[in-house]
Parts: structure tokens; C-alpha cells; sequence
């Protein structure tokens, strides 16, 4: 039915053009940081850095995706009631930021395999994949919220942004000297938690969480399906980033330009 003069097609397809600006901003400005860090870094770092790359990725998207998936459908389907979707947010930060801290403490307890083995104790890469949990913690919650809301200007502005920060602070490390691995891993932690904090300043009514709500959905509005998302969202992050990590274990410390 049409509204405003537009169609609810047409609407659709203008929130898709949005995202898909986003993406290809987030893609080329990822691209580029890649190609500067491969440019600075010697095959040694760059393959110790492209080890933690494949860790941040893996348990970000892996661990936290499902969290977004299941925000935009407690979001979406309280909205199609006409009932306040905000009563979700208490339980959705509590979701995210329980994670971030479930796998921090299981970054801890895989200590000697995380930062002897793989990323052979360089301690600024380890913390940048520490920072890295909560930055994409509250990303991908960000990204359910803007998603569920059908908000697609600011999904975009944030998916842009994302990969754009981490850009411009790739090039500011090499303006200011410092050319090392775990310097670039530091940096992915910092643009993860950077850019989805910029999107809450900026819109803070839609992400602050109530203390409690008469109308509170239970814990299953957003976990019902959280297994089989987590099954899947981290078998398939394994399955795209793993080579990198195993060829870490498996070469030898003059094989490094394998892994890089």
C-alpha cells in the first residue's frame, strides 16, 4: 500500500541501495587497510597479524551475528503488535555484554594456545582481540536494533564507518612510526568498539535499556533460537578462517610467509 507517495516496494529497494552503499564502502576501506598493513609490515608480523585477523573474525561474526539475528526478530515482531520494542534492550545488552565477557574468560582459560602458539606473545594483538569481543558485542546488538527499527540510513552510515575507522587509524599508526603487528591488531579492537559507540552517542534514546518494564518479554524472546544460530554462525566462521590458524600451529618459524 502506498504511503507519502512511495510504495512499500519502493521503500525495500531504497533501504537496500543504503546498505549496499554501506557495504561497499566497509569492503573497499577493509581492503585498503589490508594492503597498507601488508605494505609495512614485514611477512613475519603480517602473518602473526593476518593469525589474529582470522581469531577477531571468527569469534566475532561467529558469536555475536546470532545476537543481532534474534534483536531484529524480537525487535521486528513486537513492532508488527504495535507493542513497544524498547522493553527488549535491558535483556539484549545484558545478551551481548554476557557474551563478550563468557568469551574473554575463555580467552583466559585458552591462554597458552591464544598467545604462545598463535599469536607468538605478542601481547597488543592478544588485546586488541580482547577489546575486539566487546567492540563487536555491542556492534552487531547496534546493527539489530538499526535493523529491526527498518532504520537502514544509519545501518548503513554504521557499516561504512566501521571499516572507514579502522582505515583512517591504520594510516595514522604508519604516519606516526609505528609500523608493528600488534599496533594494527590494536587498532581493530579500537575501531570495533569506536564506531558502534559513535552510533549510540549519536542516537541514544534508541539504544537506551529500561531497568525493568511491566511488559518485559521473557529471556526466550531472545534466545529460542540462539543454539542452532550459534552452531551454525560459528561452524561457518571456522570454516572461512581457519586455514590461517591451523598453517600457524603446523609451520615452522621460517615458514611464515605461508601463513602470511
Amino acid at each position: 500500500m502506498p504511503y507519502f507517495g512511495i510504495s512499500r516496494l519502493d521503500t525495500v529497494s531504497l533501504a537496500a541501495v543504503k546498505v549496499a552503499v554501506g557495504l561497499v564502502i566497509s569492503g573497499v576501506s577493509t581492503y585498503a587497510f589490508l594492503i597498507v598493513a601488508a605494505r609495512v609490515l614485514t611477512v613475519e608480523q603480517y602473518a602473526n597479524f593476518g593469525v589474529a585477523w582470522a581469531m577477531i573474525f571468527i569469534a566475532a561474526t561467529g558469536l555475536f551475528l546470532p545476537i543481532e539475528q534474534e534483536v531484529i526478530r524480537a525487535i521486528s515482531a513486537r513492532r508488527s503488535e504495535g507493542a513497544d520494542w524498547s522493553v527488549v534492550l535491558r535483556r539484549a545488552w545484558l545478551l551481548a555484554i554476557g557474551f563478550a565477557l563468557l568469551a574473554t574468560l575463555a580467552t583466559f582459560a585458552l591462554w597458552p594456545l591464544l598467545y604462545n602458539e598463535l599469536l607468538k606473545g605478542d601481547g597488543l594483538l592478544l588485546a586488541g582481540f580482547s577489546v575486539s569481543l566487546f567492540g563487536y558485542a555491542v556492534g552487531y546488538l547496534v546493527r539489530g536494533v538499526l535493523a529491526g527499527t527498518e532504520n537502514a540510513s544509519w545501518y548503513s552510515f554504521y557499516v561504512g564507518w566501521d571499516g572507514v575507522l579502522r582505515a583512517v587509524l591504520g594510516v595514522g599508526l604508519i604516519l606516526f612510526g609505528w609500523r608493528t603487528a600488534g599496533a594494527f591488531g590494536l587498532i581493530v579492537g579500537i575501531s570495533a568498539l569506536l564506531a558502534p559507540l559513535t552510533i549510540v552517542a549519536g542516537k541514544v534514546r534508541s539504544f537506551r535499556p529500561r531497568s525493568r518494564a511491566e511488559n518485559e518479554p521473557t529471556w526466550n524472546t531472545l534466545t529460542a533460537s540462539l543454539g542452532a544460530l550459534l552452531v551454525g554462525s560459528l561452524a561457518s566462521q571456522i570454516l572461512v578462517n581457519a586455514g590461517p590458524l591451523a598453517l600457524q600451529l603446523l609451520v615452522e618459524d621460517d615458514e611464515s610467509d605461508l601463513v602470511s
